[in-house]
């Protein structure tokens, strides 16, 4: 009898546990993918919450059951099998981003982690990142403008962070002509370019400038070895 007290008590917390985790699976946000790999070793769809099918555009109630060819044909000629599989099988996870284009546009992108969640079955969670994604490629796009700017400048440019007012951009003018190497500016004081003399006035007119909106100074630049030269 208390054998059976102990599996009956065993068998209801196993049914709480299993509550509170679909009732968690049901009220994520992120989308979730359940696969099972069958007894010829295809993936075969077990299942969705209600955000993969927001997430998707799709009703994903109809694929249960289905292997992959048929569910997500998209799916059968990438890694995703193999990956899915090993996650099943062996449990290894695996996180990937899926971007996908149209006329060189992005009109998607999904971040996507797999691990298993029992012997033969893995679940693929995913979320929606176009919005990030466009944002990088604006970046990136913007970041290359910049450069492309910057070096087409005949003279020497550069920016420094404030107030701390050490290098962060500059143009290869600015290394080639004051003898430095590629990178050899990276985090460099202002005032390494300028004689001791001239750093308080170059202060100065930073501080003015930063005030007002503007402001020069004539004062030369130092070069790598020490020597000054007017610009």
């Amino acid at each position: 009898v208390f054998s059976t007290v102990l599996a009956a008590r065993e068998r209801a917390r196993a049914a709480e546990a299993e509550r509170k985790y679909r009732a968690i699976v049901e009220a994520a946000p992120l989308g979730f993918h359940f696969w099972r790999v069958d007894g010829e070793g295809e993936l075969v769809f077990s299942g969705a919450n209600p955000a993969a099918d927001r997430l998707l555009g799709i009703p994903h109630a109809a694929l249960v059951g289905k292997r992959m060819a048929e569910a997500f044909p998209p799916l059968v000629n990438t890694e995703i099998p193999a990956r899915y599989k090993a996650a099943a099988l062996d449990g290894t996870p695996w996180h990937t981003e899926q971007v996908e284009y149209a006329d060189g546009k992005i009109t998607g992108a999904f971040e996507v982690n797999a691990f298993g969640t029992h012997r033969g079955g893995m679940v693929a969670i995913f979320s929606d990142i176009t919005g990030r994604k466009r944002d990088e490629v604006a970046l990136a796009a913007e970041k290359a403008f910049s450069e492309i700017l910057i070096e087409s400048l005949p003279g020497i440019f550069y920016l420094y962070s404030y107030p701390e007012l050490r290098m962060v951009l500059w143009n290869r003018n600015h290394e080639t002509d004051l003898d430095y190497g590629p990178g050899e500016l990276a985090g460099k004081s202002v005032f390494d370019y300028h004689l001791p003399a001239a750093r308080e006035a170059v202060r100065a007119a930073i501080e003015d400038a930063m005030s007002s909106g503007g402001n020069a100074i004539e004062a030369p630049l130092l070069h790598k070895d020490g020597a000054a030269s007017w610009y």
